[in-house]
């Protein structure tokens, strides 16, 4: 993805079909320079897998499926110590 094309287009067309995953991924190199962005997009891809059974129904059945899957089957959670900080929002427990 060219990076700098991508958003051009969503500025000038905001719903352009972008893959917003592989759009953040590609943003996210810019503070992690070592991010493999194709093994980030293919574990997005195999989470969204996974989901695809948890959600189901309605809006609010899909919503509360999503929860469901990633708060309470693979325990992520928020930052509370340290809310602010975007590298730190989203982590899983420890071993």
């Amino acid at each position: 993805m060219n990076l700098d094309a991508a958003l051009d287009l969503l500025a000038k067309e905001p719903q352009a079909p972008l893959d917003i995953g592989e759009l953040a991924f590609w943003l996210a190199k810019d503070e992690y320079p070592t991010l493999d962005v194709e093994a980030a997009l293919a574990e997005l891809n195999a989470l969204a897998h996974d989901a695809q059974g948890v959600i189901r129904g309605d809006f609010a059945g899909r919503v509360n499926g999503l929860c469901r899957f990633l708060f309470h089957e693979l325990g992520l959670h928020g930052n509370v110590r340290e809310y602010y900080d975007a590298r730190k929002q989203l982590s899983q427990p420890g071993p």
